[in-house]
């Protein structure tokens, strides 16, 4: 099938969490489907990076506005393929050279992003050019919900839902309560109370009258699939979740020679629920670990890139960045990953690396949504500062625990999560679309 992406996000480098998603899926699906690719925003060094791209999957094209070229002889494909090395190469090194976006602040917001915007003209247009050629249209992110309105008659649509929105607006505004009644430095607490309704309920209207129009959503997890049933239960929903991160080489539990006593965390600082997730443990679990361990198991990695000002402010709390390691399966292969996240939705992908490298997952409820994983069978979940602490240290000081854990979990994810389960499930999605559009016609 020729499906056509419609998305605010390139799939290339798949070095933060809807990135990796959509290149894992995308490789998941190589030997079946044609996809091309038409980006909602401005990316920065798009030649090169979709150029990159489309060297690892050959079955992908990114639209960049000027006519699809026709297929190259092999000679030909080949120089493409080596320039595009080459280029990618050159675009590495000024990358290099450049100064680290993390240089910047990044404050955290008082209110959630507001995803419900039209699309760029020259989206549209990209959009239309390959109407004749596309027999599906995938919306990805709720940026390109506006996909649903276009006049493309006969053509299946199928929104892909990274996290539910209305619900990450409500743990936002949970979150946001919490740190008010902890002192934090929040708005009024009447106008708190008003933002809060009024987004929630902004979003969960606005949400469901827009997934409405596609035939087909998708969410990654029964959690995102049951909220967004809450605010209309017509909706055609299917839980497909995305496989495992396709650069990672997973490690098997039985490969580890000794459970390291070591704390990792992974994500970006540019995600604020990230931000909120390492300032909680810094400030609220360390300490009392440091009650139960000694000072150097009680200390976090952190793998991201992170803005200057956030590491600063947490470097004296027992925090230390690492920024961007390419041999992040290595680094935290036996390690305790923890991910003591609350607000956000959707499926995370730090928790599947984690369990793909044989790491021990210790988490909130929320940060693990979506693996069906049990606390005391795959991984540890906490809620409470003193919870996580004692799970962090249940687990520094039992090697037995550790490979029970790291064991479940791997088996876990080899059932669910591997590219040949995701592409079977994706796969029958497709084939329902096409069946139903094949009747209408």
């Amino acid at each position: 099938m020729n499906i056509l992406i419609v998305t605010p996000e390139l799939p290339w480098p798949p070095d933060a969490g809807g990135r990796a998603a959509q290149f894992a899926t995308l490789r998941a699906l190589q030997d079946d489907h044609v996809f091309r690719i038409v980006l909602t925003r401005p990316i920065e060094n798009l030649h090169a990076l979709a150029a990159e791209l489309e060297a690892r999957l050959p079955h992908v094209q990114v639209i960049r506005g000027e006519q699809v070229a026709p297929p190259l002889p092999r000679a030909s494909a080949a120089r493409s393929a080596l320039a595009r090395v080459l280029s990618g190469v050159r675009q590495w090194m000024r990358r290099r050279r450049k100064p680290p976006a993390e240089l910047e602040a990044c404050p955290l917001p008082e209110r959630p992003y507001y995803p419900f915007v039209p699309l760029p003209i020259e989206c549209i247009e990209r959009i239309l050019s390959q109407r004749h050629w596309a027999g599906l249209i995938q919306a990805e992110f709720h940026e390109s919900l506006f996909t649903a309105f276009l006049p493309l008659a006969g053509l299946p649509r199928l929104f892909v839902c990274h996290q539910a929105h209305a619900l990450f607006c409500e743990r936002f505004y949970q979150q946001l309560c919490a740190s008010q009644a902890n002192g934090s430095s929040v708005s009024d607490p009447q106008l708190l109370g008003w933002l809060r309704e009024s987004d929630s309920q902004a979003a969960r209207s606005m949400e469901a009258a827009v997934l409405r129009r596609f035939q087909r959503v998708i969410t990654f997890t029964a959690e995102d699939r049951e909220a967004l049933l809450r605010a209309d239960a017509g909706l055609p929903i299917e839980v497909s979740p995305f496989p495992l991160p396709a650069d990672i080489q997973p490690m098997a539990p039985r490969n580890i020679g000794r459970w390291r006593q070591r704390l990792v965390f992974v994500g970006p600082g540019h995600w604020h629920p990230n931000v909120e997730a390492v300032g909680w443990f810094c400030r609220e679990v360390r300490p009392l670990l440091l009650e139960l361990a000694t000072p150097s198991q009680c200390t976090l990695h952190v793998y991201g890139r992170w803005p200057l000002p956030i590491q600063q402010s947490l470097q004296d709390q027992g925090a230390v960045f690492h920024g961007f390691v390419p041999g992040l399966a290595e680094e935290i292969a036996g390690c305790i990953a923890v991910n003591p996240v609350f607000t956000g939705a959707g499926l995370r992908t730090k928790v599947l690396l984690a369990a793909a490298c044989s790491a021990l997952v210790v988490s909130t409820g929320v940060g693990c949504e979506g693996t069906g994983f049990q606390s005391g069978r795959h991984c540890l979940l906490a809620d409470t500062s003193q919870d996580f602490a004692e799970a962090i240290a249940r687990l520094l000081h039992s090697q037995s625990l550790c490979e029970q854990l790291a064991t479940n979990a791997h088996d876990r994810l080899r059932q669910t999560f591997s590219a040949d389960a995701v592409r079977r499930r994706r796969n029958a999605i497709y084939e329902s679309l096409r069946n139903e559009a094949a009747q209408k016609t």
